[in-house]
This record gives structure tokens, C-alpha cells and sequence, in this order.
């Protein structure tokens, strides 16, 4: 009766072990694809950052001016003024809530896209500017950006840039599935649904999160505006147009 019990428990043991040895196959086989899929990502990533991004590589084509002179445009719309970083620290914090949600609204009119729900948030970490949500298509900024009193130019430049940048989320989402509606190249087009899929947060992993192409493609175009804004003859004429 003894030996009986042993030779099953023997069994039953066995058996675990066999079901341990295939669970253990099957997730290093799914961490092998995951590591993988991540490897190729971030290839496809740089390839998309030097032949698309990079203003090392190119200068900004005909669609990318376009989209940084939106941004200008939808800034100055809202800040009519020869020095828009100083107007902003000059306004008290209720006038920038009014300007960060006319930014807001403008640049999605000019890029042809549905304007986002703004939230004003204060507790979000200090290196945390905003973030836009695809899934309820809100738009969210830093309550320092805003309500800070004083404000410095460097915090007024965030500010600007961060509506730019957000924004440009907003219009990516849109754009990646009806390229052609929005004058979104296809090759790029099909970067962003990729990337947007495979999405990484800044706390998985910092440098791919940089070079992943939704957040490279939204910097160059944050960046390209605040460079149109630092430009004096660049503001006098946009300012000349909008008059």
C-alpha cells in the first residue's frame, strides 16, 4: 500500500514538472518575441528618426512647414504680440488658461482636427509638461505651466511648446489611419500606427520613449515652432498676415 502511494506521488510530481518545464519553454519563447519585437521596433525607429525627423538629414519638406507654420500661426493667433514668451508671463494665470485653450483649439482647426478637452492638471510630476489621451481625446498640461506666478520665459517656452507638441498627438491619431485626409505621407503614416501599438512610456525605457517616431515627430514640430517664434522678422510677418 505504501510503495502504492509513493509510485503515485512520484507520478503526480513528474506530471508537475512536466507542466513547470512547458510553462517555463512557452514564456521564454514569448520573452524571446517580446525582446524581439522590441529590437526591431527600435530599429525601425531610428531609421524612421534619420530618414524622416532629423533636421541634421533634411530640411523641413513642404507638409512639415506646413504643419510648424500652423503652430506659429495658432500661437500668434492667441498672443498677438512681437514677443509672445513675454506676453505670456505678463498675463495673470486666468488669461493663460484663456490662451492655452485658444492655442489649443486654433491649432486643431488649422490642422483640420476636432479640438481636445482640456484639463489643467497639478498633479502631475515636475518633469511631466502634459500629455494628450487618444482614448477620450483630451489634452492634459502641468497646472505649473499655467498658474506659476511669476513665470520665467524658459517656463513661458515650455508652456507654448507643450500645447504644440500635445497637440501634434491629437493630429497624429488622426491622421495615421486617413493619411491622405490630412496630407500624412503613407511610409509615415504607417510608422505612427505601428508605433502607436507598441507604444513606450518614458518609464519603460527613456531613450526609446525619445526615439520612438510619435514623440520624435511631435518634438521637431514643438521645436521648429518655438524657433519660428524666436525669429522677430519670422513673428512680423505672420503678425502682418493675421492683420
Amino acid at each position: 500500500m505504501l510503495i502504492e502511494k509513493i509510485k503515485q506521488g512520484k507520478q503526480k510530481l513528474g506530471a508537475i514538472w512536466a507542466k513547470t518545464k512547458q510553462t517555463a519553454n512557452e514564456l521564454i519563447v514569448k520573452v524571446n518575441a517580446f525582446c524581439q519585437n522590441i529590437y526591431n521596433e527600435l530599429s525601425n525607429s531610428v531609421k524612421f528618426v534619420i530618414d524622416y525627423v532629423s533636421p541634421q538629414v533634411k530640411e523641413a519638406n513642404e507638409t512639415e512647414t506646413e504643419w510648424i507654420m500652423n503652430g506659429a500661426v495658432s500661437v500668434l493667433n492667441c498672443i498677438h504680440n512681437e514677443d509672445p514668451l513675454e506676453a505670456y508671463c505678463q498675463m495673470s494665470y486666468e488669461e493663460r488658461l484663456e490662451t492655452v485653450e485658444k492655442m489649443a483649439v486654433s491649432n486643431a482647426k488649422l490642422m483640420g482636427i476636432k479640438p481636445c478637452q482640456l484639463q489643467v492638471l497639478d498633479t502631475l510630476p515636475a518633469n511631466v509638461m502634459g500629455y494628450y489621451n487618444p482614448e477620450n481625446h483630451v489634452y492634459a498640461i502641468n497646472a505649473s505651466l499655467v498658474y506659476s506666478q511669476p513665470i520665467t520665459r524658459e517656463t513661458a517656452a515650455r508652456a507654448i511648446m507643450n500645447v504644440m507638441h500635445e497637440m501634434f498627438h491629437a493630429f497624429q491619431y488622426s491622421a495615421m489611419y486617413q493619411p491622405h485626409k490630412y496630407g500624412v505621407p503613407d511610409e509615415v503614416a504607417a510608422y505612427w500606427r505601428r508605433n502607436a501599438k507598441n507604444y513606450c512610456s518614458f518609464e519603460m525605457n527613456p531613450s526609446f520613449y525619445y526615439l520612438q517616431p510619435l514623440e520624435s515627430y511631435a518634438r521637431y514640430v514643438e521645436e521648429g515652432v518655438m524657433e519660428w517664434l524666436r525669429d522677430p522678422q519670422m513673428v512680423q510677418s505672420i503678425l502682418e498676415h493675421l492683420n
